[in-house]
């Protein structure tokens, strides 16, 4: 398995509130256009409003939106979706009818990709869990086949016992099976991934 399956990390972003100085020494456009290349909703300003009305500050709406516009015009370019699209969060319509379509375009192509590393996660979680499963029904059968060894057992708890390791033995197997179709299904994620990968992008 590629070890960057196992290390990707997924980004969140979001528009943290500003501190009160912060408020206090606001340039609006610049706040405006550093939410815009962020890609920040339209709510942006009214999370500046209510964290700078504990000092009494108003936003300058005109200046925010001047900034956030221009900010949105460098958010709204389709390696910019793309890196939206694999990092799986949603796109919030922010971008001007202009540039949207290649966003998009971007955008999907990023999350197509995402979405498929994503299958191949939910596959190797399968995996693991069944791996933990069979790793705790052998311990025990060999605590079982241990026992049997005690010259104190009766002839009926011996019987128990080996009723007992056979029943584990047939879910151990039953384990196996469901990990061997697992691991098909991840090759066959792991292919989808690369041929999608191996397609001509100009966005990655």
């Amino acid at each position: 398995m590629r070890a960057w399956i196992v290390g990707l990390l997924f980004v969140a972003a979001g528009c943290a509130s500003m501190t009160p100085d912060e408020c206090l020494n606001a340039d609006w456009r610049t706040v405006g256009y550093e939410d815009g290349v962020r890609g920040i909703g339209g709510d942006g300003i009214q999370r500046h409003r209510r964290a700078c009305a504990k000092v009494d500050v108003v936003p300058d709406f005109d200046a925010y939106q001047r900034g956030r516009e221009e900010g949105l015009r460098q958010f709204c370019r389709p390696a910019e979706g793309y890196a939206l699209g694999r990092s799986g969060r949603a796109y919030q319509g922010v971008c001007p009818d202009d540039l949207e379509p290649a966003f998009l375009d971007g955008y999907d192509d990023g999350l197509a990709i995402y979405r498929l590393e994503q299958d191949m996660f939910t596959v190797l979680r399968e995996i693991r869990g069944i791996d933990a499963q069979i790793a705790d029904a052998e311990d025990d059968v060999a605590d079982r086949e241990d026992s049997l060894d005690e010259d104190e057992l009766t002839s009926a708890e011996r019987k128990e016992l080996r009723a007992e390791v056979r029943e584990l033995v047939a879910i151990i197997t039953d384990l196996q099976r469901d990990r061997e179709i697992l691991v098909r299904e991840l090759a066959a994620a792991e292919v989808a991934l690369d041929i999608r990968l191996a397609e001509p992008s100009p966005y990655r």
